[in-house]
């Protein structure tokens, strides 16, 4: 039968603790005053409804959770909405939850070596061999930051010019206007000593590919003013075997940025 128990005021002994027992000595409830409710709440009695509001501010003090009193296991990564960076002293932090502007990924490639080819024919761009990195990007949302140096060369006078595409698509270029190409770079040698010569030519660029598939991002180049003439990638025109002649390296870089 049921039956209701009134307590206004209780004493505990001297180990501040009480229980309540049934006829058969069990115990029903059980607390101390030092460690709170000790016995009494079964599992699961305590629902979300139950608590809603009611566990705000300081009402759970600072290493009062400690242990095992979370089971492992317990708290799962759904379960948390939001934690401070700066608290993460374990692991690593998904790439795709990392601020904007953020370096997500660099991709690089060094030529040290030589490339060359004739050119045959006007404004005939030709890929330089060894220059293309190709980066997958992580988001669709994010830039791709492309710099370049190019050391190069040529044995006719001519004057180099240099394009950065995408796959096909010709980037970052100034706009063409009549004979004059539209390019990333340019450069024309010295008209008496350019068979010695040999330039670092640089560019960058921040495009917007929009994409998370698989991008090549080369270098093209051509030759102009003088179309019989042969480019040259880290060497110069040339290259006889002396001190006073020098082999270079050239180099592509790619970084993805956090949009």
């Amino acid at each position: 039968m049921a039956g209701q128990i009134i307590i206004s005021n209780i004493k505990t002994d001297s180990d501040n603790a009480f229980s309540i027992l049934a006829n058969t000595g069990a115990v029903l409830f059980s607390a101390n005053l030092a460690s709170g409710i000790t016995t009494g709440i079964a599992d699961a009695s305590i629902t979300n409804a139950k608590l809603a509001g009611s566990i705000t501010g300081n009402k759970i003090a600072t290493g009062q959770i400690t242990g095992n009193l979370i089971a492992t296991n317990a708290i799962s990564q759904n379960n948390i909405v939001s934690v401070n960076a700066s608290v993460a002293t374990v692991g690593t932090l998904p790439k795709a939850r990392l601020p904007s502007n953020s370096v997500l990924q660099v991709v690089s490639t060094t030529k040290t070596d030589t490339t060359s080819f004739a050119s045959s024919s006007t404004n005939a761009y030709v890929d330089i061999t060894g220059m293309s990195v190709t980066i997958t990007p992580i988001s669709a949302t994010s830039k791709i930051l492309v710099t370049y140096t190019a050391c190069v060369s040529q044995s006719g006078g001519a004057t180099i010019h240099i394009r950065l595409l995408r796959d096909s698509t010709s980037i970052g270029q100034g706009d063409a206007s009549g004979n004059r190409l539209g390019d990333s770079a340019v450069w024309r040698p010295n008209a008496t000593q350019y068979v010695y010569e040999v330039a670092p030519v640089s560019h960058s660029f921040l495009d917007s590919p929009n994409t998370t598939s698989a991008i090549t991002y080369k270098l093209q180049a051509t030759l102009g003013g003088t179309y019989s003439a042969t480019f040259y990638l880290n060497r110069a025109g040339t290259d006889d075997n002396q001190d006073y002649v020098g082999r270079t390296a050239s180099t592509i870089t790619v970084m993805e940025i956090a949009g």
